[in-house]
């Protein structure tokens, strides 16, 4: 367990990620940053009061020097200047930074894969832990899922219901998934004005990823170092990553058109990042 986490950002992202990563008991204590003082002061206090049901975990506010000795620093703020602020700001804390790439990395599209594995799940009524499958690329309109890779208890998704031996199941759209998966945040939005539970699990089950020796495998977004011939941006690909951080990718077999799919994603982020001046 991480014995310090700082979250630099107190909105409805910040403070659900200290409401999750609360209830799961990940760290013994979570340092809440903001510039706007009293909602961190108030966030922090309203967490702190639950703790009784929860465990043995310091919840408080603080300034930045409060950061110090944190085992893991979490960036939740600022507002969606650019197209892909996730996949844009790991790249930036990569480049100028100074700290090393293996401990920088973004959620980048593991909401996205969630995503997919809700609505496959939705559609053919199985549990969503028993649907495996990825989406890669930024954390934007450039994402995809290679269904290649996608299957259902072993089974390729394109093969799952013809395998299937009882009542028929019912078709679904490639698209119309990929589409779901790319909409669910606006229509959220939409509704509510903001998204903060999926983002908050997400953050929560990587940090849990951090806290455990067994590494894990996440689409997390880091810096691509010539996989699939692409380099000198942050994308999903699976990832290796465990409590020391990143320990490498795993250039996964793909169909030419994913390849292609990809690349096309990176150089939708390499635009982005030409018209910013960092």
């Amino acid at each position: 367990m991480a014995k310090k986490i700082t979250i630099i950002g107190a909105g409805q992202v910040g403070s659900t990620v200290a409401y999750a990563l609360t209830l799961k008991q990940l760290a013994s204590e979570i340092v809440i940053i903001d510039i706007v003082k009293d909602k961190a002061m108030g966030e922090a206090m309203d967490i702190r009061q639950a703790t009784p049901f929860v465990g043995p975990i310091s919840v408080r506010d603080g300034d930045y020097e409060d950061a110090k000795g944190s085992d893991i620093v979490i960036f939740a703020s600022g507002v969606g200047i650019v197209a892909n602020p996730v996949d844009i700001l790991t790249y930036q804390f990569v480049k100028y930074s100074g700290i090393p790439a293996n401990r920088i990395f973004g959620t980048g599209t593991l909401l996205d894969t969630a995503r997919f594995r809700a609505r496959i799940a939705e559609t053919y009524k199985v549990g969503a832990t028993n649907v495996h499958g990825y989406v890669f690329g930024e954390h934007g309109d450039s994402s995809f899922v290679p269904w290649s890779l996608a299957n259902i208890g072993s089974i390729s998704v394109d093969n799952f219901a013809k395998s299937f031996t009882g009542n028929k199941l019912p078709d679904f759209d490639k698209n119309d998934v990929e589409d779901y998966i790319r909409k669910s945040g606006g229509i959220i939005i939409a509704a509510k004005k903001f998204t903060n539970y999926g983002i908050a699990t997400t953050t929560a089950d990587l940090v849990e990823a951090l806290n455990y020796n067994t590494d894990s495998v996440l689409t997390i977004s880091s810096m691509m170092n010539g996989e699939y011939g692409i380099e000198d941006v942050c994308l999903s690909i699976p990832t290796l990553i465990g409590c020391n951080g990143i320990k490498g990718h795993i250039a996964t077999p793909l169909t030419d058109d994913e390849v292609e799919k990809l690349r096309h994603s990176a150089q939708c982020l390499k635009d982005v990042i030409k018209q910013i001046n960092f």
